[in-house]
Formats: structure tokens, C-alpha cells, sequence
């Protein structure tokens, strides 16, 4: 399915961009989608349906977290879980929510 661009003022009611799709889908894997306001379940499907790159990055969120589940049976150190969660937000803040899959693989795990 061809994928559109639209400007801010050109954006149709309710579609929602990468950006948007790509925060709430980290949301979704962790299991912490019901906590987001700004993106309904039905916006993201629609958005990863339509949308072969975000659609490839919820399987590699899945895959990713697959094999964290499968490599540890302990929890992070709070101060990690806070270093980690503030570095997503930097990089969806500064829209480069795609930077560490050049630095982390999945095959490397």
C-alpha cells in the first residue's frame, strides 16, 4: 500500500505520523499503550497497516523484546530503567526514533 506524506494543515482528521506511531508503538510492546492520550488503538493499526517501515519496527520491537525476555530472568536496575526510558525520549523528542537500530541489533543478543 503507497504511503502518503501530508503536511501539518493538510493531515486528514485522525492519521497519525511515523513519529507518533513509532512512540506509541514502543508503548504497545511495554504494555503501557492504555496510558497514552494522544494515539487510539485504532489510529496506530491503521497507521501499521498502511505503513511497511513502522510495521517492520513493531517486529523488531516484538523480536527485541522476545529475546530480552528469553536472555534474563532478573530486572533491570531502577537506575538503568531511567536511563533507558529517558534516552527513548530524547530520541522521539528529537525524532530520530530509528538511531539505535544502527546501534543495536537483535542477532546481537
Amino acid at each position: 500500500m503507497m504511503r502518503e506524506e501530508f503536511s501539518a494543515a493538510d493531515m486528514p482528521s485522525g492519521v497519525i505520523r511515523c513519529s507518533e506511531a513509532q512512540g506509541a508503538l514502543h508503548a504497545y510492546v511495554d504494555g503501557e499503550f492504555g496510558l497514552l492520550a494522544n494515539v487510539t488503538a485504532t489510529q496506530l493499526s491503521v497507521h501499521v497497516l498502511a505503513c511497511s517501515p513502522c510495521a517492520a519496527f513493531l517486529g523488531q520491537l516484538k523480536a527485541l523484546q522476545q529475546r530480552l525476555a528469553c536472555s534474563c530472568g532478573c530486572e533491570a536496575p531502577a537506575e538503568l530503567r531511567t536511563r533507558v526510558i529517558t534516552r527513548i525520549t530524547q530520541m522521539h523528542v528529537n525524532g530520530d526514533m530509528f538511531a539505535y537500530l544502527d546501534e543495536v541489533r537483535v542477532e546481537d543478543f
